[in-house]
């Protein structure tokens, strides 16, 4: 028999597997569609000869006028979705805390649908396109869209892994337990990551050929079949704010890199016990601001890090299609649905494989017992991160005894050894996205089939970006308490909020201003953003290695650091 936690689980990637699915596809639609309205009124066909891909100067110069049309309408949707969203998740946030996850997600799916139900009445009745904006008005206002919803399926896995009190005495058996939840939680993270770009990769795929064969309305028409879906797969959904992890007083400590963020989770602690229902959005909103303010130098950078990663790489739709079905490429609809899917496939497979890798990696060899084992760890010493740090031997926690005790420094040593063995992880996958971005950018310049190849060779690069968010956020939602899950993740949002609205404000634009002379330009730009995330994980690494250094019990004098603490 499964669990309620696994039930609950595997009910959550199946929403996010439906949602997922009909929002990608009418993302994929609407771009394609705004495309044929705008190469229909331009008097140019919608899909290139198969017999002569050649275009005439005359025709080259309409393509990329209509090609800069296009460039320019995606981002005031996405701006028109984006900015009203910012508000609503705070809204989105308060709503979760107070009145619980269904009924936030129960919003979000009212955003959700209003969008598709002005998507569908543009495409079958041929309206005038910009009415789109209305529709991302609506669902801008209404929670924001996938993007809030993401951080909301993010907070129900918190949910189901948290650890239920905070302060009750750690007894000898919980922190094995603590260390499957931690663990789950990344696996979790990981999986929904996968299911993501695999729904997406599904729908680009059928999406693209079902426009091809069939056209637009029918494809149109299934895509409203996916919604319907989902809005029932949401009934089925069970409450997971309140769920109960059957563990003995389990208790989860503050492991962060400094006492900031320590006192400043204290702090919660207290104002939210006082009056835990009565957050309105301006305690929400106040309560995240204060969570930025204390956070240390390690949250601000992996925060810095996952912004610069979601603008080079959440905002490439708007204008990659462009550039593969326009010159030298020309590639049709079917063919980008094929490389799309190809890209999404690859991406989730390996989100898959790599955090299976990654919670594997975070394995550490046990230790002997010290002579120092039997003293237990002090409340507000740090021994929650990913399950390294629980496989040391067992404890007694029956007696309280100093925090500097060897056995304590060994928990946080290890600590310290599975982040870093993380960044690592994510450094890698940084330095893909930027050769990759470079070999996309470098493309256009080589006759066929050159240009295709290197296409391809980008591609295969950049699925070794895999599980780089997830593991981001695994990492920072390891840094606070379940209390704060819920406004962490809310910071998150608005932090990808902010990147995506910078990304819809530049990117699409320089790939208009320059699709004449280097259509290449933006994944220059794009791989120079991600050369500047590439050089603060190393900074973030270096930091991480200093840390280890200063918490090695067997280079620190115990007396030395006593008197600090106890100050």
């Amino acid at each position: 028999m499964w669990s309620s936690e696994r039930k609950i689980a595997i009910k959550l990637v199946i929403l996010t597997m439906f949602t997922q699915s009909f929002w990608s596809g009418f993302q994929f639609l609407t771009n394609q569609f705004i495309y044929y309205r705008f190469l229909k009124d331009a008097g140019l066909p919608y899909e290139p000869s198969p017999q002569n891909k050649s275009i005439p100067d005359q025709d080259k110069e309409s393509k990329d006028e209509v090609q800069k049309r296009t460039a320019h309408l995606l981002p005031l949707l996405s701006a028109a979705l984006l900015i009203p969203g910012l508000l609503s998740s705070f809204m989105i946030s308060s709503l979760s805390d107070h009145y619980g996850r269904r009924v936030a997600m129960g919003v979000l799916f009212g955003g959700l649908t209003s969008n598709i139900i002005v998507s569908s009445l543009v495409i079958l009745l041929e309206l005038n396109l910009y009415l789109l904006i209305l529709g991302n008005l609506t669902c801008g206002f209404l929670g924001g869209g996938l993007l809030t919803f993401s951080g909301q399926i993010s907070v129900c896995f918190a949910d189901i892994t948290k650890i239920p009190d905070e302060q009750a005495p750690l007894l000898d058996n919980s922190k094995c337990q603590q260390a499957s939840l931690e663990r789950r939680r990344l696996s979790y993270m990981g999986i929904y990551d996968g299911v993501c770009v695999l729904a997406s990769a599904a729908v680009a795929s059928v999406t693209g050929v079902l426009i091809d064969h069939y056209g637009f309305i029918t494809t149109c028409l299934i895509m409203l079949f996916l919604c319907l879906i989902s809005l029932g797969m949401l009934w089925c959904l069970p409450e997971t704010q309140s769920f109960n992890v059957q563990t003995a007083d389990i208790s989860s400590f503050d492991n962060n890199f400094n006492n900031g963020v320590s006192a400043c989770n204290m702090g919660f602690y207290s104002s939210n016990q006082s009056e835990p229902h009565k957050k309105n959005w301006l305690l929400k909103s106040t309560e995240m601001i204060n969570l930025v303010r204390s956070a240390n130098v390690i949250t601000v950078l992996v925060l810095t890090v996952l912004i610069l990663t979601t603008l080079t790489t959440y905002n490439e739709g708007q204008y990659t299609f462009l550039y593969l079905m326009g010159p030298p490429f020309n590639w049709s609809v079917d063919q980008y649905g094929y490389y799309s899917g190809l890209n999404s496939t690859l991406l989730g497979l390996f989100s898959f494989g790599l955090t299976w890798v990654t919670t594997r990696w975070m394995k550490v060899v046990k230790r002997r017992r010290m002579s120092e084992a039997s003293e237990p760890l002090l409340t507000n010493q740090s021994v929650s991160s990913y399950n390294s740090i629980h496989e040391v031997d067992s404890i007694d926690y029956n007696n309280n005894s100093n925090i500097s005790s060897p056995s304590n420094l060994i928990i946080q040593n290890e600590v310290l050894r599975a982040r870093r063995r993380m960044i690592k992880y994510v450094i890698c996958g940084m330095l893909a996205i930027v050769i990759s971005k470079l070999l996309m950018g470098l493309a256009f310049l080589f006759p066929s089939p050159g240009h295709n190849i290197f296409v391809f060779v980008s591609l295969f690069v950049c699925v070794f970006r895999s599980a780089v968010v997830p593991v981001l956020k695994s990492f920072i939602s390891s840094l606070y308490t379940s209390k704060l899950q819920s406004s962490l993740f809310s910071v998150i949002a608005l932090c990808e909020y902010l990147s995506l609205l910078i990304g819809i404000g530049s990117l699409p634009y320089i790939y208009a201003a320059t699709v004449t002379f280097c259509s290449g330009a933006v994944f220059f730009v794009s791989s120079g953003l991600s050369f500047i995330a590439f050089i603060l994980l190393l900074y973030i690494s270096r930091y991480t290695k200093k840390e280890i250094k200063n918490t090695d019990f067997n280079q620190l004098n115990i007396i030395e650091i006593v008197n600090p603490v106890n100050s």
